[in-house]
């Protein structure tokens, strides 16, 4: 018997936010480490790409390292008990 590896795919998060000083990204991905991840800003755009395992993630933007904000695009969110989570669901892209 063969385990099958799971499949990687790379996933660029980008938001939208010109005044921000810096932009992190936060999830279960990386266990909500603020310092992990962070974003690069080019013409007021943030984005970062990350390889993920298929799989369902939650996540949010930290911005200037005090405020959580979910993805503005997502197409799911979560309420976590903190506030509300984006989902990323690679399993389906």
């Amino acid at each position: 018997i063969t385990k099958k590896q799971p499949s990687i795919i790379m996933v660029n998060f980008t938001i939208q936010m010109p005044d921000a000083h810096s932009i992190s990204l936060a999830g279960d991905f990386n266990g909500w480490d603020i310092e992990d991840c962070k974003l690069k800003r080019q013409d007021g755009i943030w984005s970062v790409k990350l390889p993920l395992k298929s799989g369902r993630y939650q996540y949010v933007f930290v911005i200037d390292g005090q405020k959580w904000i979910p993805d503005p695009k997502a197409k799911i969110f979560v309420n976590s008990g903190f506030g509300r989570n984006s989902v990323l669901d690679t399993t389906r892209l």
